[in-house]
C-alpha cells in the first residue's frame, strides 16, 4: 500500500512449531544472549525496544541516540563495526528529513558476529538500501586465548570469511533492499595485529563476490589509501574530520541508489 510504518516483531517466531523444534533451532540472538524460540523484536519500533536491544555501553553514544521517524521517508541501514559507527551521526546529518538513516543497534563486528546478530538487525522493515563491511574484526590476529596479538592467527579465517560473506549477502539479497558493500578499510603499516595484506585478501574476496552479484561497492578502502595519513587517528580509526569525510563517501555512494525508492 506504499506505507510506511514500522510494525513491531511478533512475540514468537511461529507458533506452528513445536517448543522442541524452535529449541532444536537455536533460537535468535539479542544483545548477545540467545533467546530460545522467540522471536527477535523490531528494535527500530520505538525506543523502548530501541534501547532493549542496544548494548548498555552505547546508550550515551551519539551514533546510537534515538530518532522518532519523521515522515514517509526511504528507510537506510547501515551495518558494520567500529568505522561504520565513527560515520552514522554524519550520515544521518547529511539526509536529515530527507531519508531515515538507521544503524544497527551494535557494533556489528566480524562476519561471524553479523551473522549471528543478522536477524535481530534486520528486524521486520522494508530497507530500502543496506550500507554494509565487515572486515576490520575479521583480520585481527588473536592467539590461542583469544586475544589480540601480533604473532596469532586470523580470527576469521579468508576461506571462512568467504563463506561468511556468501551466507550474508543471501541473507541481504532476501530483503530486496539496494545493497552497497564498502570495502574494508587500510590500516597504518604500524599496525601490529591488523595487517593490511590481510585486509587486501579480504577486499579482493569481496570484490569478487560483490562483482558476481551485481552489487554496488563503495571503494572507502582507495579512498582511504589516498588521504591516509590525515584522517587516521590510531592507524585504524579516525579524526572527527576523517569521520566526517567518510560520512560524505558514504552519502555520495548512496544518492545514486536513492533514485525511484
Amino acid at each position: 500500500d506504499g506505507s510506511r510504518a514500522y510494525p513491531g516483531g511478533g512475540d514468537y517466531y511461529d507458533s506452528s512449531r513445536s517448543v522442541a523444534e524452535i529449541l532444536a533451532g537455536g533460537g535468535f540472538r539479542t544483545n548477545n544472549v540467545i533467546l530460545k524460540g522467540l522471536a527477535p523484536s523490531n528494535p527500530y519500533r520505538n525506543t523502548a525496544a530501541w534501547h532493549q536491544a542496544l548494548p548498555q555501553h552505547f546508550h550515551d553514544h551519539p551514533a546510537f541516540v534515538w530518532e522518532d521517524p519523521a515522515g514517509n521517508l526511504p528507510r537506510v541501514l547501515l551495518l558494520g563495526d567500529s568505522i561504520s559507527i565513527s560515520y552514522t551521526l554524519g550520515v544521518r546529518q547529511r539526509f536529515k528529513n530527507v531519508v531515515r538513516v538507521c544503524r544497527a543497534p551494535d557494533n556489528c563486528r566480524s562476519t561471524r558476529q553479523t551473522i549471528e546478530d543478522l536477524e535481530l538487525w534486520l528486524s521486520d522493515v522494508n530497507w530500502d538500501i543496506i550500507h554494509i563491511n565487515c572486515g576490520i574484526h575479521d583480520v585481527t590476529r588473536m592467539d590461542a586465548e583469544h586475544r589480540a596479538s601480533a604473532v596469532g592467527q586470523l580470527q576469521v579465517p579468508l576461506d571462512i570469511y568467504r563463506t561468511n560473506l556468501e551466507r550474508i549477502f543471501d541473507r541481504l539479497s532476501r530483503t530486496g533492499a539496494r545493497l552497497i558493500w564498502a570495502m574494508t578499510t587500510p590500516v597504518r603499516d604500524d599496525v601490529a595485529i591488523r595487517l593490511n595484506e590481510d585486509i587486501d585478501a579480504c577486499n579482493r574476496v569481496a570484490a569478487e563476490i560483490v562483482g558476481r552479484r551485481g552489487i554496488a561497492v563503495n571503494d572507502l578502502h582507495a579512498r582511504v589509501r589516498s588521504h591516509h595519513s590525515s584522517l587516521w587517528s590510531d592507524g585504524v580509526h579516525f579524526t572527527d574530520a576523517g569521520a566526517a569525510w567518510l560520512a560524505d563517501a558514504v552519502a555520495d555512494a548512496m544518492l545514486p541508489n536513492l533514485t525511484g525508492v
